[in-house]
């Protein structure tokens, strides 16, 4: 697929695909040049005429999450000024390339979460007194912005308590919904960012004590948590419970590394298109040859994202057939 490094993130609208590069690694940069540099790409939907709409400079890099509105692309953009940095949405018009700045955001390290009809959801984690800039395991909260894709303005904001690694509520975002797990009282609590108000409440969502408890994600009014129970506290089990009805399935839809070692990991949707998810399906190790600082050169390995469309029936029920999505043309 002529990858280059970095971290690809996929999007799709009814005519293509659209693949945006964050950053690259250093020794990427020095392999392949201005092929690494922080980019926007559009492919047909068979993967053909790949081509390159847009490139960033080498100080700016994109950072997780990506929206598309069929017209637009958004993404999260760190930029260097200076000696420091500033986050800020842009806006990339998938006809022509064309970015433009829709609007800066609080200081910190932010992610775009998702959108939903005229909104996108942004959550910052502010950096605490004394912390420095992208220590992310400082931070004390996380704070949910929503924004008008329009105009840029902040409709609404809403703050959680956030402690890393701990067993304390844990949530995640699909469109301008918060789900919010707690723990300590077995609950699933949706929320209407963009209005403040609950969505729904599910008390006993497991029907057993938790010893900690994590979201994988969410899709269609349902939460994927990878959970380990108080009665079985060294048994992982994944599940995915149904927020409205309470219906819980164990979750069986796993992909896998390839490499030296080989191990599984739970396909979780980035975003939904039609009855189908765009999902990782795999993870290949892509071992590149770089130059040395000490002089030579070295092997470098990273993972490289294979992606696939899988039908949403089907992969509830841990038995989705699929077939990755091939990446034709030039990058």
């Amino acid at each position: 697929m002529g990858w280059r490094g970095g971290n690809p993130y996929l999007a799709k609208n009814d005519t293509q695909l659209i693949l945006a590069y964050a950053n690259a690694l250093e020794q990427n940069l020095q392999k392949y040049g201005d092929a690494a540099l922080p980019n926007i790409q559009t492919a047909d939907l068979n993967g053909e005429n790949r081509r390159t709409i847009c490139q960033f400079s080498a100080s700016d890099n994109l950072l997780p999450g990506l929206a598309c509105d069929g017209q637009f692309l958004y993404r999260v953009l760190v930029r260097m000024n200076g000696t420091s940095q500033e986050n800020v949405i842009v806006r990339v018009a998938l006809a022509s390339g064309e970015v433009n700045e829709l609007c800066k955001l609080p200081a910190g390290t932010c992610c775009l979460m998702g959108a939903e009809q005229d909104v996108l959801t942004v959550v910052n984690y502010p950096i605490p007194e004394g912390a420095q800039e992208g220590e992310l395991y400082a931070t004390k909260a996380a704070v949910f912005l929503c924004i008008d894709r329009e105009t840029g303005q902040t409709v609404s904001q809403k703050e959680l308590a956030y402690t890393p690694n701990t067993t304390t509520a844990r949530f995640l975002v699909e469109g301008a919904r918060l789900y919010v797990y707690s723990p300590f009282e077995d609950a699933v609590t949706v929320e209407d960012l963009r209005t403040g108000q609950e969505r729904l409440r599910k008390d006993e969502a497991l029907g057993r004590a938790v010893e900690s408890c994590q979201f994988l994600g969410a899709a269609q009014g349902r939460v994927i948590l990878d959970v380990f129970f108080a009665d079985a506290p060294q048994t992982e089990q994944m599940l995915w419970v149904d927020c409205a009805t309470g219906e819980t399935q164990a979750f069986a839809q796993q992909g896998e590394y390839s490499g030296p070692v080989e191990r599984t990991y739970p396909i979780v949707p980035l975003s939904q298109c039609g009855e189908e998810f765009v999902a990782v399906c795999q993870y290949q190790m892509d071992v590149q040859v770089v130059e040395s600082t000490a002089g030579g050169t070295q092997q470098v390995g990273a993972l490289a994202p294979v992606y696939a469309f899988i039908p949403t029936e089907s992969y509830w029920r841990g038995e989705a057939a699929y077939e990755p999505i091939p990446y034709g043309g030039e990058a």
